[in-house]
């Protein structure tokens, strides 16, 4: 079984992102959708896990550059990651469900509404963890061919 922890939109809260892997260590990878990709670093976090992370528009507008979409495969699964602007996603989640269908997505991981999401009830899945700042993430496994989110908040 592979443990992925989804976080997205800190905006200035490394304490907190380092509360919630601290509550969810152990894990395999970590996957952050954007909007204070600095505060990964400033959280000093353990090395014991893969990170995957993308840019945000308010990473972009302080200049930092890092990717704003990412493609990976985990356990076999192809995931999308992006913050979700580039999609509209406070206007709708059709776009980026359009996009990962095409690309072979089985899952897509995306912040920026600051609102949680797990639909799973088509494919590709579609999660949002909501806003780290406010201790909102997702927690993904996979099981052989099963993908399962569920949604979470600090305790």
């Amino acid at each position: 079984m592979t443990k992925i922890l989804i976080l997205s939109d800190s905006h200035d809260a490394p304490s907190v992102i380092a509360a919630i892997v601290k509550q969810e260590i152990p894990f395999d990878e970590l996957v952050f959708c954007g909007d204070g990709i600095q505060d990964l670093s400033k959280a000093d976090l353990p090395s014991s896990f893969i990170v995957n992370s993308v840019i945000g528009n308010v990473d972009r507008a302080r200049g930092y550059l890092s990717p704003e979409q990412l493609h990976v495969k985990i356990s076999g699964k192809k995931f999308f990651i992006t913050h979700g602007d580039l999609f509209g996603v406070k206007h709708g989640i059709e776009k980026l469900r359009h996009h990962a269908m095409t690309a072979g997505a089985d899952c897509v991981f995306f912040g920026h509404t600051h609102i949680p999401l797990s639909d799973t009830s088509s494919h590709p899945y579609l999660v949002n963890p909501g806003s780290s700042k406010l201790g909102d993430y997702c927690v993904v496994t996979i099981n052989g061919s099963e993908i399962k989110p569920v949604l979470k908040s600090l305790s």
